[in-house]
């Protein structure tokens, strides 16, 4: 979503089925989401809502955790951002 107030991404699901997990797909979706949102013109930040257990993983991109912990259907997540050039 480009805002016409911020200018950000914001990623809503990034799911791999459970059959597939465990081959790199989840990074693979990640440097391709990454991709896009540091090439978007005007976009300084990229915007997801991590599942708690997966914060290291985001992490490991850059993105910093913003405000705190909550419950989405029941799981416990985390908003992150990235800030982008």
């Amino acid at each position: 979503m480009l805002s016409q107030k911020r200018q950000y991404l914001r990623y809503c699901r990034v799911v791999v089925a459970v059959e597939a997990r465990g081959r790199g797909l989840a990074q693979k979706i990640m440097d391709e989401a990454l991709s896009v949102c540091k090439n978007q013109e005007g976009v300084t930040c990229c915007f997801l809502s991590a599942q708690v257990y997966l914060k290291g993983f985001y992490a490991s991109y850059g993105f910093m955790e913003v405000g705190e912990e909550y419950l989405e259907d029941g799981i416990p997540h985390q908003d992150m951002s990235l800030t982008v050039s």
